[in-house]
């Protein structure tokens, strides 16, 4: 599967790994590899700037929810589905959530901008 390392961007107390890979959606990783640090993979495959935007800001503001341990999922559910989560947290939670998916949002907007465009091209 082609791939390609945007690169690495604060996002928070720590730095996060941006890739671009093929289709559409997004996730995140905590700890990907052993040494590594996480890494976020958002889908090139969009006709739209804003829908790459709204991913990557979904997958921050997610991944900055996880890391304030707000993200519940519950625990007798055998199929493990991710749309069973649920995000419990305070203003004042959500404030510091969004203070770090945006430093890492303006860190990496261009450099994303720019190898977004670079992969349409590609097509």
């Amino acid at each position: 599967m082609k791939q390609k390392t945007v690169g690495q961007y604060l996002c928070g107390h720590e730095y996060m790994e941006l890739v671009l890979r093929p289709g559409t959606g997004g996730e995140y990783y905590c700890s990907p590899e052993k040494g590594h640090i996480p890494r976020m993979k958002i889908g090139a495959d969009q006709e739209c700037w804003q829908d790459v935007v709204e991913v990557v800001l979904h997958e921050v503001m997610e991944f900055q929810i996880d890391r304030h341990n707000c993200r519940f999922e519950p625990m007798h559910f055998q199929s493990r589905d991710q749309h069973a989560s649920m995000m419990v947290m305070s203003h004042h939670v959500f404030s510091d959530c969004c203070a770090k998916a945006a430093e890492f949002l303006v860190e990496s907007h261009n450099d994303l901008l720019k190898a977004w465009k670079a992969w349409g091209k590609k097509k």
